[in-house]
C-alpha cells in the first residue's frame, strides 16, 4: 500500500488555507502577521503472508516493510507602521526597517522504516506461541546507532481443552499465557540532536580601538552522536477463565524494565561550564502491576446483558537518574516513583492552650505565608521539620518539606456495562482512578509540589 499527501493543507477536521494574514494592533502602532506552510506526508507498506494446516498444526507468517516520511515548510514575517492605508498589504507598509520586524523559515523533516516479521503457531487449538521480532530505523539519530532490533515471543495454553477438563460444567473456560519482548522508542527525542547546531546573538564584543557588540555565531549545546532508542524490556504472566458460561475474568501481573532514558547530566556540572550538555541514554526505571477482570454475561427474555468490572494496581521506581549534588533528600529522585508528591505539613491553632504549646516549642518560629507576623489564635502554621545542621531552626524552608505521597493514584478501575435487546443497544462505561490517603485526621498536608521526571 501506498499512500501520498501533498499540499498546503492536511487536516481532515479543518481546513486552514496554506497562508493565515492578521492584523493586530496596540497603542502605539498598527501592524500585519502573515505566515505560510506546506506538508508532504509520505506512507508506503508491503506485506507477504502465509497460512496453512498440518493436520493439527497450525501456522501463519508475515513478512511487513513499513516507510514513512514527512516533511514541513512554513516561513512567517511581521510588519508594522502603515502611516496612510490601514490595509492587510505589505505594500502600504512603512518602509523604515525599524518598523520591519522579524521572520522566519521552519522546516522539519520525519522518516522512519521498519523491517517486521511474525509467526504463529498453535498445535490442536490448546498449545500457541508467537514469535516476531522487528528492526526499526528513526532519522532522530545518527546513521550508526539508527536502527534498533527489538524480539517479543509469547505463549499460552488452553487447558480447559484438556481431556481432564473438556466436559467440566464448572470451569468452561481456562487459559494460562505469557510473554516477554523489547520494544523501543524515539518520540523522546528531538530531530538533529546528533548533528552541530549553532546560534546567533547580538552580545558579541570586538572592534578596535573601541569594542561594540555585533552580531556574531556561536556552538550550541555539545553534540551525542551514541543517542539511540529508549528501549523496555516487559514481561507479562496471566491467565483468563470463564465459569458456568456466565461468569468469567483474568488475572495479569507485568514488569517493565525501561533503560536507556534519555536525560541531561547538565545537573551534575558547575555553573561556570559554558555550554549545555547533550542528553545522554542513560536513566533506567521499573514499573510493575496487577490486572484484574471480573465480569458476568447473562440473558433474560429477549434482553441480553452483561457487566465487567476491572481494576490495576501499578507502581513504578526510579532506579537511575542525574540530580544536583545540592539536593535534599525529599528531593532525590532515585529511590522514588516518577511521581511523587512533596510538600510541607502544617497545622491551625484552634485554641489557646495549642497556641501555648506551639510557642513553647517553638520560641524562634515565624509565620512564612503573612509576612512573617508572630502565630496567634487561628493562624495556619508549617511544621519545623529540620534546618541545615539536621535539626529543626525556626525557619521554614526547603529543609521542612517531605515525601507525603510515594505512589499517587496507584488504582484504576472501571465497569462497563451493556444491555442489548431486540430493539435497542445501551452500552454505558464508567471509569475512575483513586489513591490511598495517609493523612492523620488532625491534621492537614499542603502540598507545595509534584515532583517527577
Amino acid at each position: 500500500m501506498v499512500s501520498y499527501i501533498s499540499g498546503e493543507n492536511n487536516h481532515i477536521v479543518k481546513a486552514d488555507d496554506a497562508s493565515l494574514t492578521t492584523q493586530f494592533t496596540n497603542t502605539n502602532f498598527w501592524g500585519l502577521y502573515s505566515t505560510a506552510g506546506w506538508n508532504n506526508n509520505y506512507q508506503f507498506d508491503l506485506q507477504a503472508s502465509y497460512n496453512r494446516d498440518f493436520g493439527k498444526h497450525h501456522v501463519d507468517a508475515a513478512l511487513v516493510f513499513e516507510n514513512a516520511k514527512s516533511t514541513h515548510s512554513s516561513m512567517w514575517n511581521q510588519n508594522q507602521g502603515f502611516p496612510v492605508f490601514q490595509t492587510d498589504q505589505y505594500w502600504a507598509a512603512n518602509s523604515d526597517h525599524n518598523d520591519m520586524w522579524s521572520g522566519g523559515g521552519p522546516d522539519y523533516t520525519t522518516g522512519r522504516a521498519s523491517y517486521i516479521g511474525q509467526v504463529n503457531y498453535s498445535y490442536a487449538e490448546k498449545y500457541l506461541l508467537n514469535l516476531s521480532v522487528r528492526e526499526d530505523g528513526s532519522m532522530y539519530f545518527a546513521p550508526k546507532e539508527r536502527w534498533g532490533i527489538f524480539p517479543a515471543a509469547s505463549a499460552g495454553w488452553i487447558m480447559s481443552k484438556e481431556d481432564f477438563l473438556k466436559d467440566n460444567k464448572i470451569i468452561t473456560k481456562l487459559k494460562l499465557r505469557g510473554s516477554v519482548g523489547l520494544t523501543g522508542n524515539d518520540a523522546v527525542v528531538s530531530g538533529w540532536q546528533w548533528q552541530q547546531s549553532y546560534q546567533s546573538g547580538s552580545t558579541y564584543f570586538f572592534g578596535d580601538p573601541t569594542p561594540s557588540n555585533n552580531v556574531g555565531i556561536k556552538y550550541g549545546s555539545l553534540v551525542n552522536q551514541n543517542l539511540t532508542w529508549e528501549k523496555s524490556l516487559s514481561y507479562n504472566i496471566g491467565f483468563d477463565y470463564e465459569l458456568v458460561h456466565h461468569l468469567s475474568g483474568s488475572a495479569n501481573y507485568w514488569f517493565k524494565h525501561t533503560y536507556d532514558i534519555l536525560g541531561s547530566r547538565q545537573n551534575s556540572l558547575p555553573t561556570t561550564f559554558s555550554l549545555s550538555m547533550p542528553q545522554e541514554n542513560y536513566g533506567v526505571m521499573n514499573a510493575q502491576g496487577v490486572d484484574l477482570t471480573v465480569g458476568w454475561k447473562d440473558k433474560t427474555g429477549e434482553v441480553s446483558w452483561f457487566a465487567i468490572l476491572n481494576a490495576s494496581y501499578g507502581w513504578n521506581k526510579v532506579v537511575k537518574k542525574d540530580y544536583p549534588i545540592s539536593y535534599l533528600p525529599w528531593q532525590v529522585p532515585v529511590g522514588k516513583t516518577s511521581n511523587y508528591i512533596a510538600g510541607y505539613t502544617s497545622y491551625i491553632i484552634r485554641t489557646q492552650a495549642d497556641l501555648d504549646r506551639w510557642n513553647a516549642a517553638n520560641p524562634d518560629y515565624v509565620n512564612p505565608g503573612n509576612g512573617n507576623t508572630a502565630i496567634g489564635l487561628g493562624s495556619m502554621v508549617y511544621v519545623d521539620r529540620s534546618g541545615p545542621d539536621g535539626k529543626p531552626d525556626g525557619v521554614i524552608n526547603n529543609y521542612d518539606q517531605s515525601v507525603l505521597y510515594k505512589n499517587p493514584n496507584p488504582i484504576v478501575y472501571g465497569l462497563d456495562l451493556g444491555l442489548t435487546g431486540k430493539d435497542f443497544p445501551s452500552r454505558p462505561y464508567l471509569a475512575g482512578c483513586c489513591i490511598i490517603p495517609r493523612i492523620s485526621l488532625n491534621s492537614l498536608i499542603i502540598m507545595a509540589a509534584r515532583c517527577g521526571i
